[in-house]
Order: structure tokens, then C-alpha cells, then sequence
């Protein structure tokens, strides 16, 4: 078997090419252990839930939106370089049609409505922009009252009216308030605890350990449709015909 130095090419050219694939792949195995080492935090927190995050790199988080700005300031300069003209930057995207619109029409009082040389002014057009606004979370208590019927004649019993089936029975967890808890967790990556946080300026007491009993009544509810889909295709599915 020949050594190293002996499988190395004797020419230059070639031997720089070499380095240079070393070094290609070098550089994307770190990548590679960044993203895991990432992964692993995150997949810590997650299962674990520490009330305390720390994690490398954690403080780059809070100058998220100036490394952003450097990062596009840094493609424009390199783009000026190596391009001759000046491209023009694509104007901004319209806010989709389907969010709600509230319109608000600003005009002039009836008394400011009239020109310098004395004529009443008119109508010549609009000007119109768009400003996107966010509500937050809204939160309302549903009272369930069922009313009771006796009869005045042989007074043998109560009836009372029945209530629709809840999720958790002697819970005031709606199928919202789970589905919003579920879709936080998994879906937007917030820990039980963090939703305690907010759930706290939001005047509300939720424990981590009512959070997470909450969980697994509704894993439980979920547990037939989880076998359902697991559930090996008929054969009639997969024909064609």
C-alpha cells in the first residue's frame, strides 16, 4: 500500500484542486454538525422543557433582524461588483385578498371643501395604501347552562336539558383551547412552559402540569385515528379498476 505522500499528484494545478475539494468538504460537514447541534438543542428543550434556555449561539437570536439586513447589505454589494448597471428592486407584494379589510376614507370637513378662488372643490381621485394590523389572541368564557324542567303536578323528578359532549369531561378545556395548545407545542415549537408564561399576561392560571395532563387526555382521543392511519391499505383501495 503507498502512503500519503505518495498518492498525491505531482502537479501543481492538480494538487491545488485537490486542497480546494478538501476544504469544499470540510466546510459543509461543519455546517452539517451546526444544524445538528441545533437540532439537539432544540429537541432538548422540547422534550424536556427547562424553564431556562441556554444553547450556542442562543444571543444571535436577539439580533436576528440586523444580521438579516447585514446578510442582504452584504448580496447588494456583491451584486454592484459584478454586475455593470443598477437593477431596480421589485416593488412590495400586495397583502393577500382573503385577510379581512376594514376601509377608513379620510375627507375633508364640508368647511375646508372650497378653493382659494372661492369655487366649491370636487372629488378627483384617491389615494389609497395599505397598513396590515394583527389582533391579538381573543379570549372569552363560555357559560353552559342547562335548564331544569320539574313537573308542578307530581313534582316526580328534574329534567334537565342535556350538554353537548366536551373533550375532557369536568375541564373548562374547550376544542379550541386544545387545538391551540397542540398547535403551539408541535407545530410553532413552544414548550408547555413558555405557554404558561403567556397564558399568565393573559390573566390566566394554566400550570405546566395541568398543560400536560390536557396533553395526553386528548393523545388518548386521538389514539383511533392514529390506528386508522397506520392501519394497512385494503387491497380494494390500491386497485385501479
Amino acid at each position: 500500500m503507498k502512503s500519503l505522500p505518495e498518492t498525491l499528484p505531482d502537479e501543481t494545478n492538480a494538487l491545488q484542486k485537490m486542497v480546494l475539494d478538501y476544504q469544499s468538504t470540510v466546510d459543509q460537514l461543519q455546517e452539517k454538525l451546526k444544524w445538528y447541534e441545533e437540532q439537539f438543542c432544540l429537541f432538548q428543550h422540547q422534550r424536556f422543557g427547562a424553564s431556562s434556555e441556554k444553547c450556542p449561539d442562543q444571543m444571535e437570536l436577539f439580533n436576528e433582524a440586523e444580521s438579516i439586513l447585514d446578510s442582504l447589505k452584504q448580496d447588494d454589494s456583491d451584486l454592484e461588483e459584478t454586475i455593470s448597471y443598477q437593477r431596480k428592486k421589485p416593488g412590495r407584494k400586495p397583502l393577500s385578498k382573503h385577510i379581512p379589510r376594514e376601509v377608513v376614507r379620510y375627507e375633508l370637513p364640508e368647511a375646508e371643501r372650497v378653493c382659494e378662488c372661492g369655487h366649491a372643490l370636487h372629488e378627483a381621485g384617491e389615494d389609497k395604501s395599505e397598513q396590515l394590523e394583527i389582533i391579538p389572541a381573543q379570549i372569552k368564557v363560555i357559560e353552559h347552562v342547562q335548564v331544569k324542567y320539574g313537573c308542578r303536578a307530581c313534582e316526580i323528578g328534574i329534567i334537565s336539558a342535556p350538554k353537548p359532549a366536551q373533550p375532557i369531561p369536568r375541564s373548562f378545556a374547550s376544542a379550541s383551547l386544545l387545538a391551540y395548545i397542540i398547535v403551539a407545542k408541535f407545530m410553532d415549537s413552544l414548550p408547555l412552559y413558555r405557554q404558561e408564561t403567556i397564558f399568565k399576561r393573559l390573566s390566566i392560571d394554566l400550570s405546566r402540569a395541568t398543560l400536560s395532563n390536557w396533553m395526553l387526555k386528548v393523545a388518548e382521543l386521538l389514539m383511533p385515528f392514529y390506528d386508522r392511519l397506520h392501519e394497512p391499505a385494503h387491497p380494494a383501495e390500491n386497485s385501479s379498476g
